[in-house]
């Protein structure tokens, strides 16, 4: 992500790493990061999609939020 910042002159407001499964719904630091970026209104920035989640209707409905 590093990189990203770099070639687009970003800055990395705060960081989140979840430990837990993406297979599971409930993934409490993935709620505070999109709580963090709705109040301040940034986007939110993923190192590794597959990491994310291991269902498409799970990725679709965080696009659509």
């Amino acid at each position: 992500m590093g990189e990203y910042l770099e070639r687009t002159g970003g800055e990395l407001f705060a960081e989140f790493t979840e430990v837990e499964s993406g297979r599971k719904v409930d993934r409490p630091q993935l709620g505070r990061a999109l709580e963090l970026c709705r109040r301040k209104k940034l986007p939110l920035l993923i190192a590794k999609l597959d990491r994310l989640a291991r269902s498409v209707a799970i990725i679709s409905n965080l696009m659509e939020a």
